[in-house]
């Protein structure tokens, strides 16, 4: 019986280890990474191969995964997806060698815009000049903020190009002659906004009328005021894309100051 017994717990014990194999393991991050399970962009890290699916990537390496995602977002400047990751573990594809493909791909789009899903995109560069790409794939520099607003573009939809490949971004494109701001559609409602403090915002989309509640600290003399009141644009963070990306002369012109007419 004690034989029986016994034996029968062995079975239920290989049965608990199996199962508990069978489960997935996230790989656990180091103390202090903040994070419940270790992630290589938006995908969670499992040890199970079994377990890898739209969500998460089997690896043995954690370290070297998580360099596949970086590669991608340093080239690209996006999150590789899960199954993209998955294919370079599963081949073992060295990052030196992905590198090179990523950045070929990317210098084939920029060869050729209009054909890639930058067409009818608006794209930044490290050089701190932002473009739209118009159906021909030609570029339009977007000179200023008010230029912007009046073609209803906005900064926060832009691609960026990486700082790796900005000098073969250059040497491939075709750039055009700048955006004009009474060129844009909404022109009429923004120069009204502008220069007679129209508060209607009835003719623009959504979004685009946020861009006058969004949060900017200017200073009149010894007071906060709005960007229609202030004289020079001030960067309210390291970084600022508002005020890398554009020219904010315009503002010389806003009333009592020294362009204002």
């Amino acid at each position: 019986m004690k034989k029986i017994i016994s034996v029968t717990s062995i079975l239920f014990v290989l049965f608990l280890v199996s199962v508990k194999q069978s489960n997935a393991s996230p790989w656990i991050p180091p103390q202090g990474l903040g994070t419940e399970f270790l992630e290589a962009g938006d995908c969670i890290l499992v040890n199970t191969v079994a377990e890898k699916d739209a969500n998460h990537v089997y690896t043995l390496n954690p370290d070297n995964t998580r360099a596949i995602n970086q590669s991608y977002v340093m080239r690209w400047s996006r999150n590789a997806r899960c199954d993209e990751i998955q294919f370079h573990v599963d081949h073992n594809t060295p990052i030196s060698v992905l590198n090179n493909w990523l950045d070929n791909v990317a210098y084939g789009w920029y060869a050729n815009l209009g054909s890639t899903h930058f067409k009818g995109q608006t794209v930044s560069t490290s050089r701190h000049e932002w473009f739209y790409v118009d159906q021909n794939g030609i570029l339009q520099r977007i000179p200023d903020w008010l230029t912007s607003l009046s073609w209803g573009l906005l900064v926060s939809d832009r691609l960026s190009v990486s700082p790796y490949h900005a000098d073969k971004f250059y040497e491939f494109v075709t750039i055009g002659p700048p955006l004009g701001f009474n060129d844009g559609q909404y022109a009429v409602i923004i120069n009204n906004i502008w220069k007679n403090g129209s508060t209607d915002y009835t003719g623009l989309p959504p979004r685009l009328a946020d861009e006058f509640s969004r949060p900017t600290y200017l200073t009149c003399s010894d007071y906060f005021c709005g960007i229609f009141e202030a004289c020079e644009y001030q960067s309210s963070f390291p970084g600022d894309p508002y005020y890398n990306l554009f020219d904010w002369s315009w503002m010389m012109r806003n009333p009592g100051c020294p362009l204002a007419s």
